[in-house]
């Protein structure tokens, strides 16, 4: 396993230190390491529906709300 330094602000070291002390992590670099996987992870899902859609067949023009709708919905799947 590597080491890496991080410098944080003095509310974000606060905000991280009372989430390891909200017990679910046993230090900084457990919950950090947490952050960064669910990143790659939320990233690796995005790419495979960009080109789920790619692939779909062909493409329609859309109204505003239509696009709306599907952007609350892109969003929703993200935050899962």
């Amino acid at each position: 396993m590597a080491d890496i330094t991080v410098s944080l602000s003095d509310d974000l070291k606060q905000f991280v230190d009372g989430q390891v002390e909200g017990g679910a992590y046993g230090n900084a670099s457990d919950y950090i390491g947490k952050l960064l996987i669910q990143v790659k992870s939320g990233k690796q899902r995005l790419e495979a529906l960009l080109i789920d859609g790619l692939e779909s067949g062909e493409s329609a023009l859309l109204d505003g709300e239509e696009l709306s709708n599907i952007r609350h919905e892109v969003h929703n799947r993200l935050m899962e």
